[in-house]
């Protein structure tokens, strides 16, 4: 069997072209000798935190007792809304609008509630399982459908191309109405969510943790803690895996962490079990769309009007973003010549959804497929056919010469 040989044998050692190229942590990664986060070597005096997480989607917090956990050896404080001040207890991706901890109601299962540090990890999990916190449950708003019927929308934005829906599908040879959903996703990163805060002199931290981001930590926590950015560290050698996980939803840990560490003037770490870390960062976010497509007998689309909703959770967060995308990438790699399309970022009682790989490029992309082999479907045709006409068409629109081409 002989073998394709990409790179000329007569081709010069430093010239890469077409030679493959190991990562520079390939070596390191298979053999194990990477360093996370969590495999820092701890500090001296070193406490471990963890979170206190609400067990309901809403209700109103009538009291936090920590009394039974600080009775466990081992434990040394616990913190909550009353153990920062109400305008530093606020923090956001863009706007802030969501609590460090919970003070007054909880929004979500798994918000945070408070923060336990204790001598041991398995310590400070455990212990934090027995914080007693009474709730009187409200009625939350879970679903999309739920969110529509209570007009609950963090934001609504509008999208449009070309000609009204009044003005083109009467002129279509057909009109068809439908609907798809798409699920959200984990992102299943393999390493949690782990941050180690380190105080350091003259009010400095740093701030150990596998973030996407630094520099959003590094503001979040000098904002929190009342230093300049300048006095934050914030590092991060490597990550073990993220997918948008870590661009946001890490500040949930860091910050406690911070605060915790700042309080103790120790060093405090935090590792989320993969369960715990699951529940409270949110993950990509459900769609919905609801859509009126106008075509000719032929396939050829002429109009495709939408109203599309996503599943934001409990705060903004990414929310507006990942739905400006959605619109902005509904025609995927086609030309259509007239577009009116709705985006509602639903406010609901779910851990807040973020960003997540694609940051509603793809969930657009699949509703744009989906309404194109509907409308194969009605037409009798392959779907590829549908697709050949729009690609002409958006083809004829940028460059004719390469019509010609793509014809044959």
């Amino acid at each position: 069997m002989q073998l394709y040989q990409i790179v000329p044998q007569d081709q010069k050692v430093h010239d890469l072209i077409g030679r493959p190229i190991a990562h520079l942590s390939a070596l390191k990664h298979a053999t194990g000798e990477a360093i996370y986060t969590d495999d820092s070597i701890p500090q001296q005096g070193e406490l471990y935190g963890y979170l206190v997480l609400s067990s309901i989607a809403r209700g109103k917090i009538l009291s936090i007792d920590a009394t039974e956990a600080l009775k466990v050896p081992g434990v040394v404080t616990f913190m909550d809304a009353s153990s920062i001040p109400p305008e530093k207890n606020v923090q956001g991706f863009v706007i802030d609008d969501e609590e460090i901890f919970a003070s007054k109601e909880v929004t979500c299962q798994g918000q945070v509630v408070g923060f336990l540090v204790a001598e041991d990890p398995q310590i400070a999990e455990s212990a934090s399982k027995l914080v007693k916190v009474n709730y009187e449950p409200l009625q939350p708003i879970v679903t999309i459908e739920d969110a529509i019927e209570k007009e609950s929308y963090y934001v609504r934005k509008t999208l449009t191309c070309g000609k009204s829906a009044e003005e083109v599908f009467p002129t279509c040879d057909k009109v068809y109405e439908g609907e798809m959903r798409i699920g959200g996703q984990e992102h299943f990163y393999m390493e949690p969510q782990v941050c180690v805060a380190t105080p350091l002199e003259d009010m400095e931290m740093d701030i150990l943790i596998s973030a996407q981001g630094p520099a959003y930590i590094q503001r979040h926590v000098a904002k929190v803690l009342g230093v300049p950015a300048n006095r934050v560290r914030a590092r991060c050698r490597r990550m073990g895996g993220a997918f948008g996980g870590k661009e946001s939803r890490n500040i949930l840990v860091a910050l406690s962490t911070a605060l915790a560490a700042q309080k103790l003037n120790t060093s405090v770490r935090t590792v989320l079990n993969r369960q715990d870390d699951m529940l409270a960062t949110g993950g990509r976010h459900p769609h919905l769309c609801r859509y009126k497509v106008g075509f000719m007998n032929d396939g050829t689309i002429k109009m495709i009007q939408a109203k599309i909703y996503s599943n934001g959770g409990n705060s903004s967060e990414a929310s507006p973003s990942v739905m400006d995308r959605v619109l902005l990438s509904m025609d995927a790699a086609y030309t259509i010549p007239h577009w009116d399309l709705e985006g509602f970022a639903c406010k609901t009682n779910l851990p807040s959804n973020t960003a997540f790989r694609g940051y509603g490029g793809p969930q657009a992309s699949i509703f744009c497929e989906n309404i194109f082999d509907m409308v194969a479907e009605m037409v009798g045709k392959p779907t590829e056919q549908v697709r050949i006409l729009l690609i002409l068409h958006t083809l004829q629109t940028r460059d004719n010469g390469l019509i010609a081409l793509i014809a044959c």
